[in-house]
């Protein structure tokens, strides 16, 4: 950590160059899976000190180190990447460890580091776009396996929010894609299905949908592809859960409900661009197909049941 702490703290312009910053990275990230449960526990409070030099104001810790911020959300996405990437392929010995590696950062530091991430936001949206850009791409890659209700409260949706309307700048696209991925890893995030509509309603998912759809930029033929695609998944993992859910719940008012987020959204007149038609409905289209046979059985239940209730009442009113 000396050296660390005197190349992105004491004096930045000794940072190294971008090569030796992924070894760095690397090497700390196996450091970090070697020794965060045993003899390092103060990890994350020694890489979030890296971040701030000035005294907090108001309460609120200043992210005000440039340096050590690019580090920290690097190690963020590192150390990810190592320990909860599903894509990757692992030996039963690695899989136990990171388990046990993600216990402890759920048990121990989690709700500061989403506070830390939080607080880089702030500090930094409108000033520097790549910071904001790697700090929602690390909450998109991180979300999946913390506790939700870390990110979905007032302060974090009003920045992911304004992020999402954004403006017409590079960086700013940048940044409305990266939040449109965090948001789409926050809807997509598994859980039951009562919670799950909950979760959209507390969202407003079909009113940012139809926000982001009616934006210029995917109404045009040269539209951002990158950014059409990433609202596409979003729409996409929105409905598809929703389709899912036909098969889980077991009250008929939800099942309604259900119903009428999936209609809201993709019977929505904003939905025009044909691009955005096109990734977005492909995706859901085999799951809805597959699950309308379920609801159907639900539906056919649900007025046989009805009959029954009909029949029993006007016998005992004879």
């Amino acid at each position: 950590m000396d050296y660390i702490r005197r190349s992105y703290f004491d004096d930045p312009s000794q940072i190294d160059i971008a090569a030796i910053q992924n070894k760095l990275t690397q090497t700390i990230t196996i450091l970090f899976t070697q020794m965060y449960t045993s003899s390092w526990r103060g990890f994350f409070s020694d890489l979030s000190a890296l971040t701030s030099k000035a005294s907090a104001v108001d309460g609120q810790t200043q992210r005000d180190n440039l340096a050590g911020v690019v580090l920290f959300l690097r190690l963020m996405m590192s150390i990810h990447d190592e320990i909860a990437d599903v894509l990757l392929n692992r030996s039963p010995e690695e899989n136990k460890r990171n388990v046990l590696i993600k216990d402890h950062i759920r048990e121990q530091d989690v709700g500061k580091l989403v506070l830390s991430w939080q607080e880089i936001l702030a500090q930094w949206r409108g000033v520097n776009d790549e910071i904001v850009e790697m700090t929602l791409k690390v909450i998109a890659r991180w979300v999946s396996w913390i506790d939700i209700s870390l990110v979905v409260n007032d302060v974090f949706l009003r920045l992911l929010f304004g992020f999402l309307e954004g403006g017409n700048t590079q960086g700013a696209m940048k940044i409305r894609h990266a939040a449109v991925d965090a948001l789409t890893e926050i809807v997509g995030k598994k859980m039951q299905g009562g919670d799950k509509l909950q979760l959209i309603a507390f969202l407003n998912l079909t009113n940012t949908v139809n926000l982001l759809v009616s934006l210029p930029e995917l109404q045009k033929d040269s539209s951002d592809s990158d950014l059409v695609e990433a609202v596409a998944r979003l729409v996409n993992t929105v409905v598809a859960d929703l389709v899912k859910m036909l098969d889980l719940v077991s009250q008929f008012p939800e099942a309604i409900m259900t119903f009428a987020h999936i209609s809201r959204i993709t019977n929505s007149q904003r939905l025009r661009s044909k691009k955005l038609k096109l990734f977005s409905q492909l995706g859901f289209l085999i799951s809805y197909i597959s699950s309308l046979m379920s609801m159907m059985m639900f539906l056919y239940l649900f007025f046989l049941h009805l009959m029954i209730f009909l029949h029993i009442y006007e016998k005992k009113n004879e």
